[in-house]
C-alpha cells in the first residue's frame, strides 16, 4: 500500500546535526507518516482476518 506523507532529507550531510535533523518540520513529517503506516497496518490486519487473499 501507498503512503501519501513522506520523509526525507535531501542533501543529508549537511540536514543533520548531532544525530537530528535540522529542518525543523521534520518531527511532524515523522508523525504523520508514522500515523498512516500505523493506520494501513490495522486496516490492513482486520482485512486479512475478515477475508483470505484471493489467488
Amino acid at each position: 500500500m501507498t503512503i501519501r506523507n513522506g520523509l526525507a532529507f535531501p542533501n543529508y550531510p549537511t540536514a543533520w546535526q548531532d544525530g537530528r535533523p535540522l529542518d525543523p518540520e521534520a518531527p511532524g513529517y515523522a508523525r504523520a507518516l508514522q500515523g498512516q503506516l500505523v493506520w494501513w497496518a490495522a486496516a490492513l490486519s482486520a482485512a486479512r482476518e475478515a477475508t483470505s487473499f484471493p489467488a
